[in-house]
């Protein structure tokens, strides 16, 4: 039998041969991959920088072709005059914010007002706040001036600031930057968590937010801004012993009179209850507070055929109610309207709204047509009147106590009889109208006819 060879050995280091050529062997197959996969990479990189390189072209065309674009340069060129002059490229996020600020309405005048804003601002960092030590040339890049419509806001009203006379409070812009922000959805969807307020109200009568707080914008008949006030729309952030309205400079009734075109409007208590009114759908001018009052203020209701006063359900508010009704009679017709006589906890409207939810309207309907009498000229929505909360309202009105069993259901002492204790039951059917029913006998007619009502006013409208 033939014995196998002994391994072939390196004489210097011992090492077998064949084991090292296979191990080169395996080197090079590694690095014939490994050159292929930079290959293959080399040919992406090229096809890449192609891409790119048409990529470009395409958007130096597009520049060339775009309307906006001399616009466009004069801004870049005004921002390298005043903040950055060694810039020299004009692209990407630069210029991208620049045009769409252009184009969603904004002039190049209201963008230059924006750059020489950053610039009165020597220590101005991105997210607004001072910096000591850094130059704002380093920080306020032209695509962050204009990234969004309220940047450009936000600048621009450092420029009002520098501008503003002595009897200015807010620089303009500085408005509407907060007014901006109370109009983002994920606010408005709080606001009508918390308060019950419409969107629609919220962005018809201007309202600002800052720090959690809604601010109201007090102006004059000609519209300037003469003072704000802030509120805290979440009870549970409310300060204890705090006013939730705080307010600075020259308060005013928000909104003007001037600004409705009706016949009829609702005067009430605080900012929060003019939105409140406003979401329930009807026209309303707030007192900035039941002490505030200016004597000039009743010539401004003399357009209106009624004037209906709801402040809240307590013994100031009714007194305050009172004394707005006495002046505004020299030069109209004001009802006041108790939204609860039996209730002295500051019950408002806003409390009503975010009880009663869509059924506010009809109910307040309901009060003011109960309080006005027959011949008033208000009567909105008289249709979606609940009969039911008319009785409620006519018991009370003439002294009875109501025990609310629930929504739909009530008792009180009869007003057709000498009733001491209380026989009289009432409540909603299915299809809205009141059944009425005195245990001692007294036809429905005849205790309808106690309340000043008719059979007919038992069903809805």
């Amino acid at each position: 039998m033939k014995e196998p060879h002994d391994p072939i050995r390196c004489r210097e280091c011992g090492f077998e041969v064949e084991e090292a050529n296979q191990m080169i062997a395996f080197l090079r197959e590694e690095l014939e991959v490994k050159e292929g996969n930079l290959r293959d990479v080399e040919i992406a990189l090229r096809t890449e920088r192609a891409k790119n390189t048409r990529m470009r072209n395409d958007r130096d065309a597009q520049k060339v072709m775009e309307p906006l674009k001399a616009e466009a340069d004069e801004v870049f060129a005004y921002w390298q005059g005043i903040l950055s002059p060694h810039a020299r490229e004009f692209s990407g996020k630069r210029w991208d914010n620049v045009i769409a600020r252009l184009r969603g309405g904004a002039t190049v005048e209201e963008l230059k007002r924006a750059i020489d804003g950053v610039a009165l601002r020597p220590y101005v960092t991105d997210n607004g706040r001072r910096a000591e030590g850094t130059p704002a040339q380093r920080q306020v890049e032209l695509e962050l001036i204009c990234r969004s419509e309220s940047h450009v806001l936000r600048f621009q009203s450092y420029l009002e600031e520098e501008q503003m006379g002595e009897t200015e409070l807010i620089p303009p812009a500085r408005v509407r930057v907060l007014q901006a922000a109370c109009t983002r959805p994920s606010v408005l969807r709080r606001l009508s968590v918390l308060r019950g307020w419409a969107p629609t109200a919220v962005k018809e009568l201007g309202l600002g937010l800052e720090g959690g707080q809604i601010i109201f914008f007090a102006r004059d008949e000609e519209g300037k801004v003469t003072g704000f006030s802030r509120y805290q729309p979440n009870p549970e952030k409310r300060s204890n012993g705090r006013p939730k309205n705080i307010a600075r400079g020259m308060r005013e009734l928000f909104p003007g009179p001037e600004f409705f075109d009706s016949k009829v409007i609702w005067l009430v208590e605080g900012e929060p209850d003019e939105v409140a009114i406003r979401t329930i759908g009807f026209p309303g001018v707030a007192v900035p507070g039941i002490a505030t009052w200016k004597e000039e203020w009743t010539q401004r209701f003399a357009t209106f055929e009624k004037v209906y006063v709801c402040f809240d359900c307590d013994s100031q508010g009714r007194e305050a109610a009172e004394f707005r009704a006495a002046a505004l009679s020299e030069v109209t017709d004001p009802v006041v309207v108790d939204l609860d006589p039996n209730r002295s906890d500051g019950f408002d409207i806003n409390d009503l709204l975010l009880q009663r939810g869509e059924s506010a309207a009809a109910d307040l309907s309901a009060l003011a047509t109960i309080s006005a009498g027959p011949d008033a000229v208000f009567q909105p929505r008289l249709d979606n009147v609940r009969p039911f909360l008319a009785v409620t309202q006519a018991l009370k009105n003439i002294g009875m106590t109501v025990k609310e069993i629930n929504d739909s259901r009530a008792t009180s002492n009869c007003p057709n009889h000498d009733d001491r204790r209380p026989s009289l039951s009432f409540a909603e059917g299915d299809d809205g109208r009141v059944l009425i029913h005195c245990h001692a006998g007294c036809p429905p007619e005849s205790v309808a006819g106690a309340l000043g009502l008719t059979l007919a006013d038992l069903y809805p409208r």
